[in-house]
């Protein structure tokens, strides 16, 4: 006796025809149109944040520094101001102010007016001497300024302080 394997026929017809029944599609590769839609999205979306940092962000940032830039400034001329002007706070205060300064310069540093001609003519003639030369004509010197008819009549007093009214 000889045995055959037994064929079941029937199980191998039944394979074969659901071999060939399944559907038979291409492999497409990872790109499928569900990806493709995602990757459409995602670059739609990266887009749009670079165009809104282009359009929105970055502007915004610069006139932030500029406004910043601008008020470095104005605090720096504020105090500048503070510091030169110091803290008056009115008109009358500030024109007391300079004529106390006013004062405090005739006095303080301002000699007589006689004292000051004696020492011109002492400096002049100790430039004469030191170089030698001989004054022919004698100390003939011309006013800088000329008298105003107005003012002759002002006191010392008057005359440093009517600029400031």
């Amino acid at each position: 006796m000889t045995e055959e394997p037994i064929q079941n026929t029937s199980a191998n017809e039944e394979a074969a025809p659901r071999r060939h029944n399944r559907s038979r599609t291409a492999y497409a590769g990872m790109w499928g149109p569900i990806e493709i839609a995602a990757l459409g999205i995602a670059i739609l979306a990266l887009f749009s944040v670079v165009l809104l940092y282009l359009f929105f962000v970055a502007p915004s940032a610069s006139a932030l520094a500029k406004a910043r830039s601008e008020r470095d400034t104005l605090e720096q001329e504020r105090n500048n101001a503070k510091n030169r002007f110091g803290e008056l706070k009115d008109t009358q205060s500030r024109i007391a102010h300079l004529i106390q300064s006013v004062d405090d310069f005739e006095s303080v540093y301002l000699p007589a007016e006689a004292v000051g001609k004696t020492a011109l003519y002492q400096k002049v003639n100790a430039l004469i001497n030191g170089y030698g030369l001989t004054n022919t004509n004698g100390p003939t010197f011309a006013p800088l300024e000329t008298t105003d008819s107005r003012q002759v009549n002002q006191s010392d007093e008057e005359e440093g302080r009517s600029r400031f009214r």
